[in-house]
């Protein structure tokens, strides 16, 4: 499992909690990778950052990934708070609890121009 925030500061304090937790763990392609053993740990621990993102939080993928970049787009140009994270080289976003990314009607508008 590998786990990543593309925000540096959040990236950060997931590396940090690793540190005072005493696991050990490497960066590859700005995803943080633990010991087989400490793969719950990190879960818990990237749970914990997004918690301090956002107090209630949600976190998807785009079900069809060349998806992403319309999601990208839209949060920009909606103003609606996130974060990009790599999630075993899937690119996720973080958003607040409440956003429902199904009612933006990405997928549906890839599906009707596919």
């Amino acid at each position: 499992m590998k786990i990543g925030f593309l925000n540096s500061k959040l990236q950060k304090m997931l590396c940090d909690l690793l540190d005072t937790a005493g696991i050990s763990f490497s960066i590859e392609n700005k995803q943080t990778i633990v010991p087989e053993r400490y793969v719950d740990a990190l879960i818990d621990l990237a749970d914990a950052v997004r918690d301090v993102r956002f107090s209630e939080w949600h976190n998807f993928r785009p079900i069809e990934p060349s998806n992403y970049m319309a999601y990208l787009e839209y949060m920009k140009s909606n103003s609606i708070e996130f974060e990009e994270e790599l999630i075993n080289d899937v690119g996720w976003f973080l958003t607040p609890s409440g956003n429902n990314h199904y009612k933006w009607g990405i997928e549906e508008i890839a599906e009707s121009n596919g």
